[in-house]
């Protein structure tokens, strides 16, 4: 077994420090037009900022990489963050997450606030997945089952939107890999938008702009062995 230097062992036991010290986090956003309710960075850092103080750990971020926008006004960011603790010790490895934000408005004309937007998607994802933060999503635990639902009758106007985020998303992901996103990267990023990444091999592989990237991404998984 290899041994834990003393460093990692201090950071990773204030990590367990702050998992220990987590709860669910309520939901207090509202996607008006998907009608769901979210987490929002106001509400996990509420959770997890003081348990972190607490325990005397620091995350320092540092923006990578931004692109400009896409041909949808969408834009990545690649932020790194060094994970430290009061008493010195320090990650050996720097903690990479991405995220995407898009600020178009109805007349084509893109806002300021994509990049804000994108650094605040990726902060929320790698506090949530850090410290294994619960919003209390479980679909197993529904007491209807899907074969008893009624379908619903597709809104054209809501399809129109989903497949337009589809295609924002896999032009994401082929900006990461035109980048030189590493395998680690692209997986850290696949498991924090795990229902996109479901989304796109089970309903839309085949649409354009989506097979490419999945092919590629496939391909370096089988590199990897």
């Amino acid at each position: 077994m290899t041994a834990i230097n003393a460093e990692v062992a201090s950071i990773m036991g204030r990590m367990a420090l702050v998992m220990g010290d987590m709860e669910r986090v309520k939901k207090n956003g509202k996607n008006k037009f998907h009608g769901y309710d979210y987490a929002t960075e106001s509400d996990l850092l509420d959770a997890v900022r003081p348990s972190m103080a607490k325990h005397g750990l620091v995350l320092l971020p540092s923006q990578k990489t931004v692109s400009p926008p896409d041909a949808f006004g969408n834009v990545t960011v690649t932020m790194e963050y060094t994970l430290a603790s009061v008493d010195g010790a320090v990650w050996p490895e720097k903690l990479v997450s991405y995220g995407v934000g898009n600020d178009r408005a109805k007349n084509g004309n893109d806002g300021d606030k994509a990049i804000y937007k994108a650094v605040t998607g990726a902060h929320k994802y790698l506090l949530f997945k850090l410290f294994q933060v619960s919003t209390g999503d479980d679909p197993e635990a529904e007491n209807v089952s899907n074969e008893d639902r009624p379908a619903p009758t597709p809104d054209p106007a809501k399809v129109d939107q989903v497949l337009k985020q589809i295609d924002e998303f896999a032009a994401s992901i082929t900006l990461m890999l035109d980048q030189g996103a590493e395998p680690a990267d692209i997986y850290k990023f696949e498991q924090a938008n795990q229902t996109r990444f479901q989304r796109l091999r089970e309903k839309y592989r085949e649409r354009p702009g989506v097979k490419e990237p999945l092919d590629r991404i496939d391909r370096i998984y089988e590199k990897m062995g």
